[in-house]
């Protein structure tokens, strides 16, 4: 169940993509920071490529080399986290055949479910994530997440980023005036 969930989230694309990053850090800093502390990332020039294969003595052509290499994995990388954060990694929910059959069903496994608490917030991520890309009307989810709202809880803010992505212009504000109730009650003080 939890590699199915996974699958829905991206999440086994995410991790494969964040151990291949991991792996590319063995790299030091190259000392391009700029005073925000961000990289700047730029291009070596056709003039560098030369002078750090043919300018210099033997050992200032190998640290040019060196720099040289340390600023084409960093661009290679960064171009990798770009194209990995374009898309969305939501394309099985948009494939889906039935979505509202889907829905409904994963729903009623999380209300009859007495798993994990991680496993139970990821089928409340995947049931919001697919309510919200179909825009679906799955009535019951919104009470089911009231009961979550509250401060103590573990992963709030999960639970809360759920509720978001459920929402949509089609669900009827009277279904979600309760929830939005238990919120305010629950999270805004006039301390």
């Amino acid at each position: 169940m939890a590699a199915a969930l996974k699958f829905f989230l991206g999440q086994d694309a995410a991790a494969a993509a964040a151990a291949a990053d991991d792996s590319d850090d063995d790299d030091g800093d190259d000392g391009d920071d700029n005073a925000s502390g961000k990289q700047v990332l730029v291009q070596p020039t056709k003039e560098d490529v030369y002078k750090a294969m043919h300018k210099g003595t033997k050992s200032s052509k190998k640290k040019k080399q060196a720099k040289l290499k340390r600023v084409m994995t960093t661009l290679k990388k960064a171009a990798r986290k770009e194209a990995a954060s374009g898309s969305e990694g939501f394309a099985a929910l948009h494939l889906l055949h039935d979505p509202q059959g889907f829905a409904e069903r994963l729903f009623g496994r999380l209300q009859a479910s007495r798993d994990r608490w991680e496993t139970r917030l990821d089928m409340m991520t995947v049931t919001s994530r697919v309510i919200g890309v179909h825009k679906l009307l799955v009535l019951n989810f919104y009470p089911f997440l009231q009961k979550y709202i509250a401060p103590h809880q573990r992963d709030v803010t999960a639970v809360l980023a759920a509720l978001v992505q459920a929402v949509h212009e089609l669900v009827p504000p009277d279904t979600l005036a309760p929830v939005l109730r238990q919120l305010v009650d629950q999270f805004v003080h006039d301390r």
